[in-house]
C-alpha cells in the first residue's frame, strides 16, 4: 500500500464513522505520516449494543529497526499525556534478545474509547518466523492450557511459518498479552493436525473444511476463551448474520471490503454471536 493510499484510508475511516480528533489520534496521525507502511487496517468492534469505530493498525514489514524507533518515540510521547497511565516497560524484555532477522512484520495500533478512556488501548504486535524460544518466553506472560498445547503441536506440523504475538497497553496501566496461531485448509492434509483442529474448532470446523480460507486462533488471557479470526475472500463460505455487520458493510463498500471477521467460538457454538470485530 502506498503512503498516500494509507493516509486516504485513514481519513476515509474517520469521516465515514464520524471520529473526532483528540490528542492521542493527533500523535497517531503524525506517526502514520512518518512511518514506512505495508498496510493500514481499520476495524470496528461490536459488543452487544456498543460499537467502537476508533480502531486503526499500521502494519510494517520493512525497515523494522527504523520503524521501531519511530514507534517507541510515539509510545514515549503518548505516555507523557496526563490522562493515561500507560506502561510500556514489558517491551524491553521482549527486545532484549530478539532476533530481528526472524521478524516478518510489526504492527502498532490505537483502540480509543471516548466513553471509557481507561479501557482505551495502544497496541503492539510482532509477526515472526517460527522461533520456539520466543514462543516459550511469550507464553510465560500469557499463560497456557491443554488446548493451547494441542494447537501448538498442530502448528509445529503445519506449513505456516509465522507466529504472531503482542500486547494491548490499556490507559489504566494494565497490559494484556495476545498471540495468534495461523492455519489454512492445506493443513487438513495432515491427519494429526486435522484431528486437533476438529477437536479445537468444534462447530466452526464444518465451515473451515468447506472452502479455501485462512484462520487465526487466539485466546483471551484471563479465561482462555477462544477467538477465531476468519480471512474472507470470494470463495469463503462463511458469514455471521447480523444487522450491524450489514450496516458497516454498506458504509465501507464500494471503497473497501471486509477482510477479516473475528468472534468468540463459545458464542458461535451457542448460535448467538454478540461480540465480534470487523477488519477492512
Amino acid at each position: 500500500m502506498k503512503k498516500q493510499d494509507a493516509i486516504n484510508k485513514y481519513y476515509f475511516h474517520k469521516k465515514r464513522f464520524n471520529i473526532h480528533d483528540n490528542e492521542y489520534l493527533n500523535l497517531f496521525e503524525k506517526l502514520l505520516k512518518e512511518i514506512y507502511i505495508f498496510d493500514l487496517e481499520c476495524s470496528c468492534k461490536i459488543e452487544n449494543k456498543n460499537i467502537n469505530f476508533t480502531r486503526i493498525n499500521i502494519h510494517c514489514d520493512k525497515n523494522i529497526k527504523k520503524n521501531l524507533k519511530l514507534i517507541l518515540k510515539f509510545y514515549h510521547n503518548i505516555s507523557l499525556l496526563k490522562s493515561n497511565n500507560l506502561n510500556f516497560s514489558i517491551l524491553k524484555k521482549i527486545f532484549d534478545d530478539i532476533n530481528f532477522r526472524k521478524i516478518k512484520k510489526i504492527v502498532v495500533g490505537i483502540d480509543f474509547r471516548e466513553r471509557s478512556l481507561k479501557e482505551s488501548k495502544i497496541k503492539f504486535y510482532i509477526q515472526m518466523h517460527k522461533d520456539y524460544d520466543k514462543i516459550k518466553q511469550f507464553l510465560k506472560f500469557h499463560g497456557i492450557n491443554s488446548d493451547i498445547e494441542q494447537l501448538l503441536k498442530a502448528y509445529d506440523l503445519s506449513f505456516e511459518n509465522e507466529f504472531s504475538f503482542g500486547f494491548d497497553f490499556l490507559f489504566n496501566g494494565l497490559t494484556k498479552s495476545k498471540f495468534y496461531l495461523t492455519f489454512d485448509n492445506s493443513d487438513l492434509n495432515n491427519i494429526e493436525i486435522k484431528n486437533i483442529l476438529f477437536n479445537s474448532l468444534s462447530n466452526y470446523y464444518n465451515y473451515f473444511i468447506k472452502s479455501p480460507n485462512k484462520i487465526h486462533i487466539s485466546f483471551r488471557e484471563k479465561d482462555f476463551q477462544k477467538v477465531i479470526y476468519v480471512h474472507l475472500n470470494n470463495n469463503t463460505q462463511f458469514e455471521i448474520k447480523n444487522n450491524k455487520i450489514n450496516k458497516i458493510k454498506k458504509l465501507i463498500e464500494p471503497n473497501y471490503k471486509i477482510k477479516i471477521i473475528s468472534f468468540f467460538l463459545l458464542e458461535f457454538n451457542h448460535g448467538n454471536v454478540e461480540r465480534f470485530n470487523i477488519y477492512y
